[in-house]
């Protein structure tokens, strides 16, 4: 049996490093591949709450205009169809703008009872002759309160 040389300890001590280093280089892949994950979930996330906040501004901007308003408050099932309020509706999580899916159902402006009964208590303490215009009036201020609230859940 030969005696080892210092060519056989360099070679020892060579392929330990190697293996060293690559087991570090594994590990730091492994590490770099679970950041390149989390930064995509995160970049996805950012990219769907954009894409819902541009849906939201847009049904704002219908109650904000005075024709659209006017139609949805009016004629909220042709409304909805006419503006692409339903289209916009189904890209967003079924759980958000409850009075604005309620209102898509009805034909002609339904009583605030029908589609927000917590916002019409005070109802009785308006006039007969004043209550409809009162009622668009509250109806137009729930959906947009609808929206910013959703707004301010995605941007807070």
């Amino acid at each position: 049996m030969d005696d080892p040389t210092w060519l056989d300890y360099a070679g020892f001590l060579f392929n330990s490093v190697a293996t060293v280093a690559g087991l570090a280089g594994f590990f730091l892949a492994i590490r770099a591949y679970r950041v390149g994950v989390d930064a995509y979930r995160v970049a996805k996330e950012q990219g769907r709450r954009s894409f819902e906040t541009q849906l939201l501004r847009e049904l704002l901007a219908l109650t904000l205009d005075d024709e659209a308003r006017e139609d949805l408050l009016l004629e909220p099932n042709m409304a909805f169809g006419r503006w692409g309020v339903r289209a916009h509706l189904a890209m967003l999580p079924k759980s958000e703008l409850p009075i604005w899916r309620e209102l898509g159902r009805f034909a002609e402006m339904p009583a605030v009872q029908e589609i927000a009964p917590q916002y019409a208590k005070d109802l009785w303490e308006i006039p007969v002759h004043r209550r409809r215009d009162y009622e668009e009036s509250l109806i137009a201020n729930c959906l947009r309160k609808e929206i910013y609230d959703a707004i301010r859940e995605r941007v807070g």
